[in-house]
């Protein structure tokens, strides 16, 4: 019994190491806007840096409204892109311009 927990109190560091930080959060830029009869393309722009290995990257300040299947991610130099998702925090404030607030 001794030496399981003495191997369990061994690999916590480990673990935690692995699991890293968490998620990244980065704000993004509004980069451009080209409006359809149908909806509306926006180009947004986000800079990280990241560490070797595994990384969970939130991008933020992007529309609520968007269709998740049109969401398309691009880097520079040798990262791979593993997974993309379109998530809401419904726990934070909508953030509303004072334009919209106007109106």
């Amino acid at each position: 019994m001794q030496r399981f927990f003495f191997f369990i109190a061994a690999c916590l560091p480990a673990l935690s190491a692995a699991a890293g930080d968490g998620p990244t959060v980065v704000a993004s830029s509004l980069q451009s806007v080209m409006v359809y009869r149908s909806g509306a393309e926006m180009t947004h722009k986000a800079s990280a840096r990241l560490a070797a290995g595994n990384s969970q990257l939130i991008i933020d300040d992007v529309s609520t409204m968007l269709d998740p299947a049109s969401i398309r991610v691009s880097c520079t130099g040798g990262v791979t892109i593993m997974s993309v998702t379109f998530s809401k925090d419904y726990l934070q404030p909508e953030t509303v311009s004072p334009v919209v607030e106007k109106l």
